[in-house]
């Protein structure tokens, strides 16, 4: 549909904010996230609340809104996530349908070291997080990022620290 984004992945915490604000800076790219192209405070008025109560809903307003903001001579970083926590607080895939419709040209997934997202929800949200769950949900992210970017036929980069891999494959698009 848009053919104009690159996405940008990772759970909550693993610092795709800070990286896409790197980028954003470095390449003058607009940098939107999920959550604000959402109104997320709208959905959920509870500061750090990470549960998606109907994650169909949310991405349907999720390509509405898109479709409101994207302009087809611009190229876009997109900022979300490949699974959420769903009301019961399980993780769940982001509907194939979405990233179809989304069309990226590149798809990227930001990790980091559990312990460190941990760390960073904590204070944050000033909750606490189960290291266990924030591993599995990163390692989650990567595994579907990577099934999503296969079925789009578009390349995926995996983001620890360095940022060239990705640099690279922006540059080549």
């Amino acid at each position: 549909m848009f053919n104009n984004i690159i996405f940008i992945g990772g759970i909550h915490g693993s610092g795709k904010g800070s990286m896409c604000s790197n980028l954003r800076k470095n390449l003058n790219i607009e940098h939107m996230t999920a959550s604000d192209i959402l109104n997320w405070s709208d959905i959920s008025p509870e500061v750090g609340n990470k549960l998606v109560t109907d994650i169909s809903f949310t991405q349907d307003r999720l390509i509405d809104g898109l479709k409101k903001r994207i302009l087809p001579d611009k190229i876009y970083l997109l900022d979300g996530h490949f699974c959420l926590f769903d009301s019961n607080g399980c993780v769940e895939n982001i509907p194939m349908d979405t990233f179809t419709k989304i069309d990226p040209i590149i798809i990227s997934v930001v990790v980091s070291d559990p312990k460190l997202i941990v760390k960073r929800l904590s204070n944050r949200d000033k909750r606490n997080y189960d290291l266990k769950l924030i591993d599995n949900m990163q390692k989650r992210e990567i595994e579907y990022g990577k099934e999503v970017a296969n079925k789009l036929n578009i390349p995926f980069v995996l983001v620890e620290r360095d940022l060239s891999p990705l640099l690279q494959s922006i540059n080549q698009a």
